[in-house]
């Protein structure tokens, strides 16, 4: 509280500057009385332009703590069930490429479930009722029965591309203020694989 205060008390003195310089000159001209309505107004206009600069740093301050938060608290969860993921399941594998690489498949580990306390992909999978929740390069699954899930794994192997376009922070800052567009580009990534797939196995 006490910085915000001071650096709007610092702005209302820059306003008040003005007329103190004109009255310790002593000036009583024409000249001097028509140029102080000037200097008053560019004075309250540097005040509006330092509340608006000053609100906008406090919203990108919050933004960024927001972001790094949240960045940290998926690193965190990442890295505490990594250590227990296994490789992506041949069949899997087989289904996925070449619509994803190879590298990408190799490089991915995936967990059942995460009990976690603090977990991210716990509290979503619980509270959220996902089936899946990608970790940057670690997708937990809510029960087995969903790793067999070619769709499913298409939209979160897009999630780990995400990560590693944008990097970890970029995508906690993406999905913290446009989750829907996050979400939305996995799905449409999702729903061309599956068409890619049916043409592939010639399903109509």
């Amino acid at each position: 509280m006490k910085r915000p205060v001071l650096l709007s008390l610092a702005a209302l003195m820059m306003l008040g500057a003005p007329t103190l310089a004109q009255t310790a000159s002593g000036t009583a001209g024409a000249s001097a009385v028509n140029t102080r309505p000037v200097e008053r107004a560019g004075a309250h206009a540097m005040l509006v332009d330092f509340t608006h600069g000053f609100m906008t740093v406090q919203a990108e301050y919050g933004a960024n703590i927001l972001t790094e938060t949240f960045a940290a608290a998926l690193q965190r969860s990442r890295d505490t069930l990594r250590p227990t993921g296994k490789p992506v399941p041949e069949e899997v594998k087989r289904g996925l490429i070449p619509f994803y690489p190879p590298e990408l498949l190799d490089e991915v580990r995936y967990v059942i479930g995460d009990t976690s306390p603090s977990g991210v992909a716990g509290f979503a999978i619980r509270n959220g009722n996902a089936a899946a929740v990608t970790l940057i390069d670690t997708v937990v699954f809510k029960d087995e029965s969903y790793v067999g899930s070619l769709a499913l794994w298409a939209h979160e192997l897009h999630h780990v591309q995400q990560y590693q376009e944008w990097g970890v922070s970029g995508f906690a800052a993406r999905y913290a203020f446009g989750w829907r567009d996050v979400e939305a580009a996995a799905g449409e990534r999702a729903k061309t694989f599956v068409a890619w797939y049916r043409e592939k196995m010639g399903l109509k």
